[in-house]
């Protein structure tokens, strides 16, 4: 085994640990204490969801032109 072989080597084996403790590390991040709730932000009282799109009460029917921009 020459010096350069060992030091190829060497890297491979380098980097192949970097990549699988960038790995651990990233599976153990996505492993945090997740809350059972979580509240709306302010002001979100209005809101209803899930909606049917497209609303019928706030879109025009089709064939019909509505009151925003038109395209060509």
């Amino acid at each position: 085994m020459t010096i350069i072989s060992h030091l190829t080597h060497r890297r491979t084996i380098s980097l192949a640990t970097g990549v699988l403790l960038i790995a651990f590390v990233l599976a153990l991040g996505g492993c945090g204490k997740k809350p059972r709730t979580v509240d709306p932000p302010q002001g979100s009282e209005a809101d209803r969801f899930p909606q049917t799109y497209p609303n019928p009460a706030t879109d025009p029917a089709p064939g019909k032109t509505g009151s925003g921009l038109s395209f060509p």
